[in-house]
């Protein structure tokens, strides 16, 4: 079974991190026998459980993503694709990074994609690039990155890659 996730959606602000985690699980399936406890997982997995009773409106996006994240872990789900929706800056949305990595958590795949190289170099062991749908360079984040960056029209050089 493959899971697609936009991460936090589904997600209600005016609910509370508790409540948001219960309400998406029920979507995503997780098995009645043992739900509440995957509930308390994804809780902890995200490093929130001081948060549990506060409304998300009041987390960081970068604390909801996470939720999201450690919510989807919680799946049953062999593969996880997430989709990087918020693509800025100079980046040329026609060149794609796709990152396979392996989950710790029950050895669940994730695939990400991102055009965030501090999230490729921090969360990917493998990476493909493609260009107008077709794989233009495989391999390690710092193999595959420098490609990117001369793809986008950005210096390839470690300055340039540590501001993107």
């Amino acid at each position: 079974m493959c899971e697609l996730l936009e991460l936090g959606l589904g997600f209600s602000p005016e609910l509370t991190v508790y409540e948001n985690v219960t309400l998406y699980a029920a979507v995503l399936g997780y098995p009645r026998r043992d739900g509440q406890a995957r509930v308390e997982r994804a809780i902890a997995f995200a490093e929130l459980e001081r948060f549990r009773d506060a409304k998300l409106k009041s987390l960081s996006t970068g604390m909801v993503m996470r939720l999201g994240f450690a919510t989807a872990l919680q799946a049953d789900s062999d593969v996880i694709l997430l989709d990087e929706s918020s693509p800025s800056g100079t980046r040329n949305s026609s060149a794609s990074v796709w990152l396979p990595s392996s989950s710790s958590q029950r050895h669940k795949t994730v695939v990400l994609v991102s055009h965030d190289l501090s999230d490729v170099r921090q969360f990917c062991d493998r990476v493909v690039l493609f260009d107008a749908g077709r794989v233009v360079a495989t391999g390690a984040p710092d193999a595959v990155i420098p490609r990117y960056l001369h793809l986008i029209g950005t210096a390839a050089s470690p300055e340039a890659a540590a501001v993107e």
